[in-house]
Parts: C-alpha cells; structure tokens; sequence
C-alpha cells in the first residue's frame, strides 16, 4: 500500500491549456500536460473566460471559494449556476464560457481517462467511516477546510492541513478502511476505479 500526503509547497503552478490563467496541480498520473490518465487541481479564476478543452476525457469541477460563476456549456446547452461545494460533471470535449457572479473564484477539478477509469467525486461535511470495495485503485482525500482534517486508515492517523491531499493506492483497496473526523469539516473524496 502505497500513502502520500501531498502539501501545499509541493503543488505545481502551471499555464492553462488556452493560456487564459493559471492552475495548481495537485496529483496526475502523468507529467504531460496532455497525456495524463487522471489529474487533480486548483485553478483561480479572476476573469470571465472560456475553459481550455480536453479531448477524450471527462471533468468534473466543484467550487471552492468565491460566490460561484456560470458556466455555459455550449455541448449540451446546459446553463449552470455553481456555488460552493456543488459539483458539475461534463466532457472535455465540450466548449465551456465561465462568467463570474462577484468577483473571482477558486475550483477544485478532475480530469480523467473514461476509457481507463471510472472515477467519482463527492462532497462531505461531517464525520465518516468508508468502508471501499470493487475495484478501486486509488482514493484521494482533499482537505477544504481551514481547519486540520483527521484521516485513520487502519490504525494510522493522518492530518490534512488546509488543501493539502492525501492519496492511497493499492492492488487491493477492500483491506482499508477510513476514518474522518475533524472540527470543522469540509473535504472531497475522490474515487478512481480501473475499468479493467
């Protein structure tokens, strides 16, 4: 079993895409800003602007701070308003125009493979105990909150400080169990099942 706390002064600023901004990557599975399976993300938005594409692939964002932004999804004609916390999944391949509600924003994103992966992102504000099965490769747990974030996997505690995330990779994820807990609790769970 693998286990990794990812900090903050580890996390890589890098170009968008479209070269509208900037991102912080947290974790992927590859180094290429094209040629990844699964990637994990922060991106600041200060400005109404188009999301950069990626072909082949399936997103999924969430809204971290700031007091949300519409995204225009010209693919499926969907028109979302995100606020805090809230999750909007869609495909890369679509064309989105984000426009700001009220100033700039921070999201949280991930971006995979759909033909290698099944991956699943949820939002959780209160204590936890998961229990995983099937065949999940790899669990993330990301820290959103201002306060410590307490991670047991089996018997070993883990602390989160704020955005930092904790990632745990095995052949056999059905062993481990987790155990959140936390003052003041505001985190993601990140799942990523092998298709195969």
């Amino acid at each position: 079993m693998k286990i990794k706390v990812f900090n903050t002064s580890e996390y890589l600023r890098m170009p968008w895409k479209n070269k509208q901004g900037y991102t912080l990557q947290l974790a992927s599975s590859h180094s290429s800003l094209e040629n990844f399976d699964w990637r994990i993300s922060i991106a600041d938005v200060n400005q109404n602007s188009a999301f950069s594409k990626f072909d082949n692939k399936y997103r999924l964002i969430s809204l971290l701070e700031g007091k949300g932004f519409i995204l225009d999804n010209q693919l499926t004609q969907d028109k979302v308003n995100l606020k805090k916390n809230e999750i909007y999944h869609f495909s890369g391949d679509a064309f989105i125009a984000s426009e700001l509600i009220d100033g700039p924003i921070r999201d949280f994103n991930l971006i995979y493979n759909p033909t290698l992966f099944n991956a699943t992102m949820n939002y959780h504000s209160k204590d936890l105990n998961i229990s995983v099965k099937d065949n999940l490769k790899i669990i993330f747990i990301f820290n959103a909150d201002k306060s410590d974030l307490i991670i047991k996997v089996n018997l070993t505690d883990f602390c989160l400080k704020e955005y930092e995330l904790l990632k745990v990779e095995t052949e056999d994820l059905s062993q481990i169990n987790f155990q959140i807990s936390g003052d003041y609790l505001s985190y993601y769970i990140i799942q990523i099942h092998s298709m195969y």
